[in-house]
């Protein structure tokens, strides 16, 4: 049996969950869905079970959930810990800085806007950490003035019409999607189209 924890921003265009379960049923494998919200985490009822973590709600609780169903269950994806630094901007800003530093940086990370520049900022909820999904709450701006209260998580805007997404799995990359829009964010949820590779 492999429960299944669904992605909670999926659609019908872009269902992650329905990939997983697709391929399940083709192998006529057995699988359940995992409500985190109705479970409790410290019960023996699931245990020594493969956890198959789509997405979750990037909030503190199901993070401890997840964390403790780690403790007696085999995860798919290593929640939380591959889900809080992929949700992460800064997380992985830093790990992508540290495995550049020795080349050419294909970005700028910038901690202030500089008059006259052009710049995406992705808002931090207050309440919230750093996380982002979706390319939900993501702008350009080129004015301090256009900026609402913040903190914020600042980037250079290079202009573009797709951007790369690359799946490596240890140390190998074993896939690759294509993002496409005539907009400046390219995310599926923003009506991106996806190329895969």
């Amino acid at each position: 049996m492999i429960y299944i924890v669904p992605k909670p921003t999926d659609t019908p265009e872009d269902n992650s969950t329905g990939m997983v379960i697709r391929a399940l049923r083709e192998r006529d494998y057995p699988y359940a869905l995992l409500d985190l919200d109705a479970i409790d985490p410290f019960s023996p009822d699931i245990s020594g079970e493969t956890i198959w973590v789509c997405g979750i709600r990037q909030d503190g609780v199901q993070f401890e959930v997840i964390s403790a169903l780690g403790l007696t269950n085999r995860m798919v994806n290593d929640p939380p810990h591959a889900i809080a630094v992929c949700a992460s901007k800064a997380q992985t800003t830093a790990r992508l800085l540290r495995q550049v530093s020795r080349h050419q940086r294909p970005y700028s990370p910038v901690h202030s806007p500089r008059q006259n520049d052009s710049f995406v900022v992705i808002k931090r909820q207050s309440t919230n950490p750093l996380y982002g999904y979706d390319g939900n709450g993501i702008f350009p701006f080129t004015e301090t003035s256009e900026l609402p209260e913040g903190p914020y998580y600042l980037q250079e805007f290079v202009e573009n019409d797709r951007d790369y997404r690359v799946f490596v799995i240890g140390g190998v990359a074993v896939g690759a999607i294509v993002r496409v829009s005539d907009t400046f964010a390219h995310n599926i949820h923003q009506g991106g189209e996806r190329e895969l590779h």
